[in-house]
């Protein structure tokens, strides 16, 4: 081969002729190439992105999956081409368009962990919403090996997660203080009662018998007092009685949901028997606020667990009437096609857009002063949501603030088939 020529050792003594060298040569270029084409698939395999810089920030190689992380087209992402120009073309595209000391600072951070040799690991979030993260390793020549993972889903099951822990912690404060209150109330009469001596009523009947003016009116008056004062004193204590049921029943109502063994009998129902004690039981306190409460019934029969049906009710009217200072709150029930509608509308303050979903979770409350003022737990929309559902049907809400909210619980008007009774269903099969 001239003055170009060599010669390879082949082993021990032994010299491979210029043919010899040619093939040895070939089958190490083909080995090579075969190698950069396995690393290249592999490469290709990841369901991550990956790209590498050489010691001059200029592109080498990065596969597919980097190229749809960023959406660059594939004239950017050929060899040599600087680092400054990858990410122009990426920043180009945005909007909005990330701030520019945000764009500084993440190619000065870049610039300096790759000067010393530093690993960089931090999470890139893309004008889209999506998040990736990103890891660059430096190489012993000063180039840079990054691998980019989309961790948008894993971000937002975090988020959610910490805010469902954070939803929880706040129920558990909003449930002690709501228990403690109803039994501090319980104690209290309950210690009064005790020591019934102690009573204004009871000393001034004491008084006047240890002075001798006691005649028999007057002793009748004062003892009426005394009843009275006894009276009022457990009625206070039957109501925390009952608001210290309630919220058990619907811890109760919560685990049976969640477990699945809430038992749901639904039957064809006179909508009235529903509706009137909800009514009876709810137009007191709208009342007490001044607000109009009117009932627009306009169906007859519902097919659904009536008691379970007035448990939702009155939790929506009830919650109409809590949060709603003047107008009107108005029940009406009319039938549409084989369904039912219930409709609580008000003229309250109104739930913002974003709280449609947020308020039938397990443990949620709208974080108002006008809700921490009218207390509750938060459980009362996601348990009536879970009772409309388990009876075929839907509970959803529509508001606007500042002008009151409607939700809509609808039911089926009639049995389904699929709901008919075992042995009904024997007996149309045998007939048909």
């Amino acid at each position: 081969m001239g003055q170009f020529s060599m010669t390879i050792s082949a082993g021990a003594g032994s010299v491979l002729n210029d043919n010899q060298q040619l093939v040895y040569i070939l089958r190490l270029s083909h080995t090579r190439k075969r190698a950069k084409l396995l690393l290249n698939s592999g490469i290709e395999a990841l369901n991550d992105g990956f790209v590498m810089f050489d010691g001059d920030d200029r592109l080498i190689l990065c596969n597919r999956k980097y190229q749809e992380i960023y959406e660059l087209p594939e004239e950017v992402l050929r060899p040599g081409t600087p680092y400054s120009s990858v990410f122009g073309a990426w920043f180009a595209k945005q909007d909005p368009a990330p701030a520019e000391t945000e764009v500084s600072n993440w190619i000065n951070t870049r610039r300096a962990k790759s000067v010393v040799g530093e690993k960089l690991d931090m999470d890139h979030r893309l004008a889209d919403g999506r998040v990736i993260k990103t890891s660059n390793h430096p190489l012993q020549d000063g180039g840079i090996v990054g691998l980019r993972v989309d961790v948008t889903e894993l971000t937002r099951a975090k988020l959610a997660a910490e805010a469902a822990s954070k939803a929880k912690s706040d129920f558990m404060g909003v449930l002690s203080h709501e228990l403690r209150t109803p039994l501090t109330v319980i104690m209290g009469v309950a210690k009064l009662s005790e020591n019934a001596r102690l009573l204004r009523s009871s000393k001034a009947l004491l008084t006047a018998y240890e002075e001798g003016d006691v005649p028999s009116e007057k002793a009748k008056a004062m003892l009426e007092d005394i009843f009275a004062q006894l009276s009022g004193l457990q009625q206070r204590m039957v109501q925390s009685g009952e608001h210290l049921e309630h919220l058990i029943n619907e811890l109760l109502d919560v685990a049976k949901i969640e477990s699945g063994r809430l038992v749901i009998e639904p039957t064809i129902c006179n909508i009235k028997d529903i509706v009137d004690p909800v009514f009876q039981q709810l137009s007191t306190l709208s009342r007490k606020k001044g607000l109009d409460f009117e009932v627009v019934q306009e169906a007859e029969t519902v097919f659904a667990d009536n008691m379970r049906v007035r448990q939702i009710l009155i939790n929506l009217v009830g919650n109409a009437i809590k949060f709603t200072d003047s107008g009107f709150v108005r029940l009406c029930i009319k039938q549409h096609d084989d369904m039912v509608r219930f409709e609580v509308c008000d003229t309250g303050e109104g739930i913002s857009e974003t709280e449609f979903e947020s308020i039938f979770d397990v443990f949620y409350q709208v974080d108002s002063t006008a809700t921490r003022r009218a207390g509750g737990t938060g459980m009362g929309l996601a348990i009536s949501r879970s009772l409309a559902e388990l009876q075929g049907g839907a509970l959803t809400v529509s508001s606007t603030i500042g002008k009151g909210s409607c939700f809509v619980l609808t039911l089926p008007a009639t049995r389904t088939r699929s709901e008919q009774p075992e042995a009904l269903s024997e007996l149309c099969a045998e007939q048909s």
